[in-house]
């Protein structure tokens, strides 16, 4: 029997812990609830869990430091966190994201989207996981020096660019120019598929307007395919 998903809901608010809780726990998540930044940081060194909903501002140790320490930590890294705020501020989600934040939800929360982001971020962990598995597999069967070399010369993460105008990809591009990134831009939804699937793609940049909005359709077509169902992609709306 598969073991449920395990999700710890962090805020200063329990009317917020008791919503958040009560949405999720309808679809089978193991829910366990800390309600400042301190018992979080407790919470997740006894049982570490599958994803953190996560409120910004809270009393001592607020969201963004949370984020920071979980994510700074080996053992902590790879939990997907989501922030939640109430505040409109820009800067917060600048901030978040260098944290290490993986996604941003705005109060008052809609119960489709927060179960949609919650569902795709421990899919995703799912197929990181596994991947993990398999490298350390891999290397408990042993490479030589020679295939470790070509592992790292290849280790670049490949991000896809997928926008119908040039100019604007070719601005993203320049800006991620001389990042840890190997960037390739596509300039419509079918030249996008081809490449990620050619490709092993990690994250894809959408514009959602491309040719009249079909990036869903491609949102929809990676991810029935077993491939590419791991790829992250965020869509931009310009």
């Amino acid at each position: 029997m598969k073991s449920k998903h395990r999700i710890l809901i962090v805020d200063d608010e329990p009317l917020n812990v008791k919503l958040f809780a009560s949405i999720l726990s309808v679809e089978g998540y193991d829910i366990s609830s800390a309600f400042n930044g301190e018992e979080a940081l407790e919470k997740v060194n006894e049982a570490c869990p599958d994803l953190i909903l996560l409120d910004i501002m809270m009393p001592g140790i607020d969201g963004f430091e949370v984020t920071r320490r979980l994510k700074g930590c080996v053992e902590t890294k790879d939990i997907p966190i989501i922030l939640i705020t109430a505040s409109d501020n820009a800067d917060f989600k600048v901030i978040g994201h260098e944290a290490g934040a993986d996604e941003f939800l705005n109060k008052p929360v809609k119960a489709p989207e927060l179960k949609s982001r919650v569902k795709s971020l421990l899919r995703t962990k799912e197929c990181q996981d596994r991947l993990k598995r398999q490298k350390e597999a891999d290397i408990d069967c042993g490479c030589d020096g020679n295939e470790k070399e070509f592992m790292a010369e290849n280790d670049r993460s490949l991000v896809l660019l997928a926008f119908d105008d040039k100019n604007e990809s070719n601005s993203i591009n320049m800006f991620l120019h001389g990042q840890p990134y190997e960037v390739i831009v596509a300039n419509t939804a079918q030249d996008a598929i081809v490449l990620s699937n050619d490709r092993q793609v990690d994250l894809i940049l959408l514009d959602g307007m491309l040719e009249g909005e079909k990036c869903f359709e491609i949102c929809s077509r990676l991810k029935e395919k077993e491939e590419t169902a791991s790829m992250f992609w965020r869509v931009i709306f310009l």
